[in-house]
């Protein structure tokens, strides 16, 4: 039986992802805020977080997602001591069109696709790590252990750096000058 779908009224061009990664709350983090020129995505997997979305705070918890405007100030903390789990998505997009609530609620599916993205490239790069440890005569254990950290911190970097991605720098002369003397033969 094929599944009959719906058409997608006002659809979301993305151009550019910087960062993807799934992130686990230790008890009472908080991160203080930050805004950037780039589309930012939450979505929480487990337990409940807080966060601020330009003047507006929420508490987002399994299930949600907001998305942070370029430009908006937000910030994110861990509420309740519920051991939160969400993925962060940061991307450049075509504007979104304006929404009246800033929160979205996600399936069940769609969470363990999201979930399952993450956690798949996280095994591929750990059986990865594990094979180039064994080489070079760790043994299965130490490697395999070795191998889970590794998977991890690549797996935030994978994709963005498959991506296409524009950097601009400022600096004052003597920054370039140092810059040139350090980098050029």
């Amino acid at each position: 039986m094929a599944e009959k779908g719906c058409k997608v009224q006002n659809p979301v061009s993305v151009s550019e992802i910087f960062t993807f990664s799934k992130q686990k709350f230790s008890k009472n983090y908080s991160f203080k805020g930050e805004s950037h020129d780039f589309y930012e995505a939450v979505c929480v997997l487990k337990g409940t977080v807080g966060v601020t979305s330009g003047k507006k705070v929420y508490l987002l918890s399994k299930g949600q997602m907001t998305v942070h405007r370029p430009g908006e100030f937000h910030a994110i903390w861990e509420h309740s001591q519920s051991k939160p789990v969400s993925v962060i998505l940061t991307f450049s997009a075509a504007p979104f069109p304006k929404f009246s609530d800033n929160i979205f609620h996600l399936s069940d599916d769609l969470q363990r696709k999201i979930s399952g993205l993450y956690d798949r490239l996280t095994e591929i790069l750990t059986r990865h790590h594990a094979k180039e440890l064994e080489a070079e005569g760790k043994s299965p254990e130490e490697a395999a252990r070795l191998a889970v950290k590794m998977a991890i911190e690549d797996a935030r970097y994978v994709l963005p750096n498959a991506c296409d991605t524009k950097m601009v720098v400022t600096m004052n002369a003597r920054s370039l000058h140092n810059f040139f003397e350090k980098r050029c033969c």
